[in-house]
């Protein structure tokens, strides 16, 4: 009998994360069937997409209030689909809020659920992680910090360690990237960052670009990078960017070399900050989202830091500007204090070499592969 795997993973982040996932229980039994929620990365993987929601992808609670009624939609046709199909497990992927519905939704069924990247409860409230608990969902958790607070409050939970210790394998040195971006020697190499959602990109980039062109007129030995998650985004980053004076590469496809092949980078907060780490690239943080947003994240966030780094080490690494702070003005005073300065780009560099170590060991997709088909008793037909 073939088994069946309902997946729910709702922004390209957690579209990318599921799909390693897939692909690998795939490699240990070819017959599990895969529907649900997601996009490209899964689709590539053969999952039968019900519903993709990545162009509905936004920041915050305001963002999300605004988006309700289509949530509600999805989470209906999602649970239609539940009863009818009876998978025989959920694996959930990011999407906070809308998974903590899914891992309710899976108790009520009396469906197991395994979530992969949960909510943030160490840093939102540790109520997320008793909701969790009560819905006797396993936690596939991929932070030291969100382990603890996940065990702290009862729920069953598995420290996977997260999967960007095994993907980043940037093969090629320093030197042999700016041969491949044909970056002519000399030049300092600045990557811009401003997300992978397309809010965040029309929020961040005009500002960054700007103050882009004011570092650049401090100094003439600058090419900035740009990695684009996706190609459907290049147009709008075009049309940014073609109003300011300077050397820009959009790189599809190569965010690991990128960053690798950055001194610095200027980053939405996010995964690129740990990619970032993990590489040891120095980077500069920046963080925005609607007002009322900020107010309450301000409210409810137990840190002072808004940065991955900054959160793992609880204290300030690298830089970070948050909401306000988010000026033209001070993230080229903040750039330029940094290039300015080798002695502190070595001092971050060796820092992030030691937070990385908090991220586990690798195999974090196998891991976490192997618990969704013991949850959901799939057979091991391959090894």
């Amino acid at each position: 009998m073939t088994k069946k795997v309902l997946v729910v993973a709702g922004e390209i982040s957690g579209d990318q994360r599921a799909a390693s996932v897939v692909r690998k229980i795939k490699e240990i039994n070819p017959h599990v069937e895969f529907f649900g929620m997601g996009s490209d990365k899964l689709k590539e993987q053969g999952m039968e997409v019900i519903i993709d929601p990545t162009d509905l992808n936004s920041i915050g609670f305001l963002e999300a209030i605004k988006n309700y009624k289509t949530y509600k939609e999805y989470y209906n046709v999602i649970k239609d689909l539940a009863i009818k199909r009876e998978p025989d497990i959920f694996f959930l992927t990011d999407y906070s809020a809308f998974n903590m519905k899914m891992a309710k939704l899976g108790y009520k069924l009396d469906i197991p659920v395994v979530d992969y990247f949960p909510p943030s409860a160490w840093l939102w409230g540790e109520w997320r992680a008793k909701k969790m608990a009560k819905y006797n969902t396993i936690i596939a958790s991929n932070l030291p910090m969100e382990r603890d607070v996940y065990i702290k409050n009862g729920a069953e939970t598995v420290f996977v360690g997260h999967p960007l210790i095994d993907e980043i394998k940037v093969k090629k040195s320093k030197t042999e990237l700016r041969d491949f971006f044909e970056i002519k020697k000399g030049q300092k190499v600045v990557g811009l960052l401003p997300g992978s959602r397309k809010s965040e990109i029309e929020k961040l980039l005009p500002v960054i670009l700007k103050a882009a062109e004011n570092i650049n007129k401090t100094r003439d030995n600058i090419t900035f990078l740009l990695p684009s998650v996706s190609k459907k985004f290049n147009n709008i980053i075009e049309s940014m960017a073609y109003k300011h004076k300077i050397i820009l590469k959009i790189i599809n496809n190569h965010n690991h070399e990128v960053i690798k092949c950055s001194d610095f980078i200027i980053t939405a907060s996010g995964t690129a900050t740990l990619e970032a780490m993990i590489l040891s690239t120095p980077m500069l943080i920046v963080y925005k989202t609607s007002n009322i947003t900020y107010r309450i994240a301000k409210w409810l966030v137990y840190y002072d830091h808004m940065g991955m780094p900054n959160l793992l080490a609880k204290k300030r690494i690298v830089p970070e500007l948050k909401q306000n702070e988010v000026t033209v003005e001070n993230i080229v005073k903040e750039s330029n204090y940094i290039l300015n300065k080798p002695y502190l780009i070595t001092d971050i560099k060796i820092k992030l070499v030691s937070l990385t170590e908090k991220l586990g060991s690798g195999g974090a997709v196998k891991k976490t592969a192997e618990l969704i088909m013991k949850e959901g008793n799939i057979d091991v037909l391959k090894r």
